[in-house]
C-alpha cells in the first residue's frame, strides 16, 4: 500500500518528541491519515472512522504513537550507557519542573520506563575478550 510505504513514514518520523503536542495538532495528523484512508478506501465521510481505518488497515495513529514508543524507549534501555540517549534515559528523574512534559515525562507517566529490560551490546563495543555464554554454533557451520 502506498500510504504506509511513502506517506505514514513522514508522518511519524519524530513521534519521540511531537507527542506532546497539543491534543488539537495530534487530532491533524489523524486527520490526515483517515483523509487518505477514505481515498484508499473509497469510503464517504459520512462512514465512521473505526470502519475507514478497518477497512484500510490501519490503526489509529495515536495507538501506533504508543507501540512504537515502547519499542523506541525498549531498544535505547537495552544499549546500556553505550548510547548517550539511552544513559540520559536511565538516569531520568520525574522532578523537572517543567510547564509541560516532555516526551520522556509521558513515557514515565504511561509507564513505558522499565528498567527490568535485558541489555543488549552492539558489537561494535565488543573486544576479542568478551564472552558470548548464551552463544553457540553448529558443529556443520565451525568445521
Amino acid at each position: 500500500m502506498t500510504y504506509t510505504a511513502l506517506i505514514r513514514p513522514v508522518q511519524e518520523y519524530g513521534y519521540q518528541v511531537y507527542q506532546v503536542a497539543s491534543q488539537t495538532n495530534l487530532n491533524k495528523l489523524e486527520r490526515v491519515q483517515l483523509r487518505a484512508a477514505r481515498l484508499i478506501t473509497g469510503l464517504r465521510s459520512c462512514c465512521p472512522k473505526a470502519i475507514v481505518l478497518y477497512e484500510a488497515d490501519l490503526q489509529p495513529l495515536s495507538m501506533r504513537i504508543r507501540t512504537n514508543s515502547a519499542k523506541y524507549i525498549a531498544k535505547l534501555q537495552s544499549l546500556g550507557s553505550f548510547n548517550r540517549t539511552s544513559k540520559f534515559i536511565l538516569q531520568w528523574t520525574s522532578n523537572q519542573r517543567l510547564k509541560k512534559d516532555s516526551p520522556v515525562g509521558v513515557m514515565w507517566k504511561r509507564g513505558l520506563l522499565d528498567f527490568n529490560i535485558e541489555p543488549c551490546i552492539p558489537f561494535s563495543c565488543l573486544t576479542p575478550n568478551t564472552s558470548l555464554d548464551r552463544v553457540s554454533f553448529n558443529d556443520l557451520v565451525i568445521d
